[in-house]
C-alpha cells in the first residue's frame, strides 16, 4: 500500500512537471501557429532530468547485442540496445583498481526497434552513432566431409 501511494504521488509530481515544461516551451510556437503544439514537437531534455553534459558531450551507440558464446539461441539479440561510450579510467593509487567517475557506465536501455531508439535519443538531444547487427552467414556442412580422403597429413590423430 505504502509503495502503490509513492508510486501515485511521483507519477502525479511527474506529470504536472512535464505538463508545466510543455506549456511554457511551445507558447512562443503556439502563439504564431494555429495547430496546438504535441509532445512529438518539444525537445524532451528540458524535463528529462539529465545532467546537461550528458546531451552535449557523450555520444550515445545504438546497437543490436551479438548473440553469447554460452547459447546457441537467439532470445536477447531481438531487441536495439541504447549504451553510452565508455570514459577515460584510472588507476586507484591505494588499492590498484581501476576507477571511473562514469556515472553512465553501467546503463543502457532496451527498444523494440531502431527507429524507436533513435526517436528517443534524438528527443533527449543526445548525440548517436548507429552500428548495424554483422549479417549471419550460414555454411552448408556435410558430415561426410569428415571422412574424405585427403593426401598428405591425418586431420585427425588418435592415440587409441
Amino acid at each position: 500500500m505504502f509503495a502503490s501511494t509513492i508510486r501515485a504521488v511521483a507519477r502525479r509530481a511527474y506529470t504536472t512537471e512535464a505538463a508545466q515544461a510543455l506549456t511554457r516551451a511551445p507558447a512562443a510556437t503556439a502563439a504564431s501557429s494555429s495547430t496546438p503544439a504535441t509532445s512529438a514537437d518539444v525537445d524532451v531534455s528540458v524535463i528529462s532530468g539529465a545532467p546537461g553534459n550528458l546531451a552535449t558531450q557523450r555520444v550515445v551507440k545504438i546497437y543490436r547485442p551479438a548473440k553469447t558464446a554460452m547459447q546457441s539461441g537467439l532470445d536477447n539479440t531481438r531487441f536495439w540496445k541504447v549504451d553510452w561510450n565508455a570514459e577515460d579510467r584510472w588507476e586507484n593509487p591505494l588499492m590498484g583498481w581501476a576507477s571511473s567517475a562514469d556515472y553512465m557506465q553501467g546503463s543502457f536501455m532496451k527498444f523494440r526497434t531502431e527507429e524507436e531508439a533513435i526517436r528517443f535519443a534524438e528527443r533527449q538531444g543526445w548525440q548517436y552513432e548507429v552500428v548495424e547487427p554483422a549479417e549471419v552467414k550460414f555454411t552448408k556442412k556435410v558430415y561426410a566431409k569428415n571422412f574424405t580422403f585427403v593426401p598428405g597429413k591425418l586431420r585427425y590423430i588418435h592415440t587409441k
